[in-house]
């Protein structure tokens, strides 16, 4: 009988520091925007639009994407970048410092993809994800980032968005919290949203159509 209470508790301490990552984070961005005349950094729409929206460094081209420009305008150090992830992600490329294997959850190349790497460690050859996803476009200025003085928005969120290189879809247990998501707002407020039906992860199909996690957005989260 304390299984399942040990592991709702365990669940909750997790989910709390998800919060304090994503507050951390609108923070770390609040100072971005006082520094680039109100503006929050680019979004992948306006970047690069064939990368998906957890993508934050594409070591390929030296492109640093949404929310991995904390780290390259020095607003976040290298280390900090361990707050990019959700301490519930168990996708196995989304997590800091892993590097794909090739295997059956990545159909480009063994360490194209991986997360974010520690300090000293060379990380993916291409893309570096991570477990949050930055918001790529906003209703139909598709692309332009967000200026922190507009309406409030929600601007970043635990991984919602399937991944198109993944082999299996909906129920492949690489949700974050399974019931729901946190997401950040412009204003620095971090918001749950429930989704105990996977209803969310079932309006999204893929992590690069951009037009179509925008509409996703509007209908879940605003």
């Amino acid at each position: 009988m304390l299984l399942p209470a040990l592991a709702r508790a365990k669940g909750s301490a997790r989910r709390t520091l998800c919060v304090a990552n994503l507050s951390e984070i609108g923070l770390a961005l609040t100072q971005y925007g006082d520094g680039q005349n109100g503006w929050l950094p680019p979004g992948h729409a306006t970047l690069h639009r064939g990368a998906g929206v957890e993508a934050a460094y594409l070591r390929s081209s030296g492109l640093y994407l949404g929310h991995g420009a904390l780290v390259d305008q020095g607003y976040l150090s290298v280390p900090a970048a361990k707050i990019f992830y959700c301490p519930n992600s168990q996708h196995p490329y989304t997590q800091y410092d892993v590097v794909s294997d090739g295997g059956e959850y990545d159909i480009r190349a063994p360490r194209v993809q991986g997360g974010w790497p520690a300090e000293g460690n060379t990380g993916p050859t291409g893309w570096w994800n991570t477990s949050y996803q930055y918001r790529s476009s906003f209703g139909p200025a598709e692309d332009l980032p967000l200026a922190l003085n507009e309406s409030v928005a929600p601007i970043m969120a635990d991984m919602w968005a399937q991944k198109s290189s993944d082999t299996i879809g909906i129920g492949s247990g690489f949700w974050m919290h399974r019931v729901g998501y946190n997401s950040l707002w412009s204003d620095g407020s971090v918001v749950w949203e429930p989704d105990s039906n996977l209803t969310i992860m079932s309006a999204a199909y893929s992590h690069t159509r951009h037009s179509q996690l925008e509409q996703v957005w509007e209908d879940y989260f605003e």
